[in-house]
């Protein structure tokens, strides 16, 4: 991917900015992980989760976590909480496999955002394919497709995806070293 703007001074700034929304979220990952790894032993334990007080207000954990949300600097709430919700939903799945050690508890090193599929949208325009996250483009933030012409299987994919044949689902970006990509699952109605 890359950002679509023709100005290569704002395109670098719009990288930065995306660089600093992944490494806020992967921050929120870990915090939200490690919160998730103290209240189950509290849970264990027997011990009442503690109310965190607040300008004079007791907020559980989970409430917590949410305002903790609003002092991020350059994601939004919305990303913020999509990126908490995973954890806790991962966590949820695995923590067997946790306890059993056959997995350990991860640290988040990536920088992935995660994209929801509602308002988000491909499109083919000028001979580019041009990929709108919505939750992105409200600070001017869309791209295009780069080297997508070599390789036909992936063309057929996004051209499936844009005639509505596949339906996008929920997906991230992620940066790997100078380029980010786009991970996008899809599904398909099977024929009868």
């Amino acid at each position: 991917l890359s950002i679509n703007i023709d100005n290569k001074d704002e395109r670098i700034e719009k990288y930065k900015l995306l660089d600093k929304i992944g490494y806020e979220l992967r921050n929120i990952r870990n915090d939200a992980m490690r919160g998730c790894i103290t209240k189950y032993e509290m849970k264990q334990r027997n011990i009442e989760v503690p109310h965190i007080r607040e300008n004079g207000k007791a907020h559980t954990y989970n409430t917590f976590n949410t305002l903790y949300c609003r002092d991020i600097e350059f994601s939004t709430r919305t990303l913020a909480s999509w990126a908490r919700v995973s954890v806790e939903k991962k966590f949820g799945t695995e923590i067997k496999d946790y306890l059993r050690a056959k997995k350990s508890i991860p640290t988040f090193k990536d920088q992935n955002i995660i994209i929801k599929k509602a308002g988000t949208s491909i499109k083919f325009e000028d001979n580019e394919y041009i990929y709108r996250p919505a939750i992105l483009t409200g600070i001017g933030i869309t791209f295009k497709f780069i080297g997508i012409e070599k390789d036909k299987s992936i063309r057929s994919i996004i051209d499936r995806v844009i005639s509505g044949e596949y339906q996008m689902c929920d997906h991230f970006i992620k940066r790997d070293g100078r380029c980010w990509y786009l991970f996008m699952p899809y599904s398909l109605q099977k024929e009868k």
